[in-house]
């Protein structure tokens, strides 16, 4: 036990997308008494912003754009062989005009449930339930909005052919309103995934929809232009190192968005470890 509080500290000291990443494990439940400690780190660079009255994208000037790179920070526990809990921990630095801002975004406390045990040769299908609680000291951005937020999800994955798995995710995130009597807005993911295993190494393709609702001023009123809409395609490996310890190294690229700031690529490195 010493060794896991050490390893959980260590994470939280050092240790997104828009919002939590829920999803972002697949459908096999972890065992009784297991513990997964997991971290993703990402660096992206806000390039161009989106002009409603043109519809296109204009291109943002070097000394106005914000570097992000972020450190999302999960732990989770296996309360019984299909039911295990999880928190979210995420922590960042933005870059603008070589100003430096660290700050930390808000804690999601998560539940799965494996209606269905998944394996390396089992289709799986896991039940997700998470709420992400206004903790975080700054509540303008996609790591901290200021309000509650309620998320329902699923991922299901099955072998389909020799080593190839497709995982077919999705989220939908609840808000309420914030300190202001704003409603940031609500938003739904889907994901489709395909992968490849070969040895020790997993190759995969992600691909993503991600669409944000129009938020709601502190008069109940849609504001206009505040809706959102991606389309990602992601390329990225899966390591083994150990028999419980995965290094995941990708890269992201929008092929179509609509609506606020958009990257051109966002680099993305998970460490997954397994007590």
């Amino acid at each position: 036990m010493k060794k896991i509080f050490f390893i959980l500290f260590t994470l939280f000291l050092f240790g997104g997308e828009l919002r939590s990443q829920v999803t972002m494990l697949s459908s096999n439940p972890l065992k009784k008494n297991q513990v997964i400690a997991f971290t993703s780190f990402q660096f992206f660079e806000g390039h161009d912003k989106y002009d409603w009255n043109s519809h296109s994208w204009n291109v943002i000037a070097e000394t106005d754009r914000t570097s992000t790179a972020s450190l999302l920070t999960m732990v989770g526990y296996g309360v019984t062989s299909k039911l295990s809990m999880y928190l979210q921990y995420p922590i960042y630095e933005q870059i603008k005009n070589n100003n430096f801002t660290f700050n930390h975004g808000e804690i999601t406390a998560m539940t799965r449930y494996a209606i269905i045990s998944s394996s390396g040769k089992k289709s799986g299908l896991t039940l997700i339930g998470a709420v992400r609680l206004p903790t975080a000291p700054t509540k303008n951005n996609s790591f901290a909005d200021g309000s509650v937020d309620f998320i329902v999800g699923e991922i299901f994955s099955t072998k389909w052919y020799g080593n190839w798995r497709t995982h077919i995710k999705s989220a939908y995130y609840i808000n309420t309103k914030n300190v202001i009597d704003e409603n940031p807005g609500d938003e739904f993911q889907f994901y489709w995934k395909l992968d490849y295993k070969w040895g020790k190494v997993k190759f995969y393709t992600n691909n993503s929809i991600a669409y944000l609702t129009k938020k709601t001023n502190s008069t109940n009123e849609k504001v206009d232009n505040s809706q959102s809409f991606r389309l990602l395609h992601q390329l990225g490996m899966e390591y083994v190192v150990k028999n419980s310890f995965y290094i995941k190294p990708k890269i992201q690229m929008p092929s179509y968005a609509k609506g606020g700031t958009r990257f051109q690529e966002k680099f993305i490195l998970d460490l997954i470890y397994y007590f």
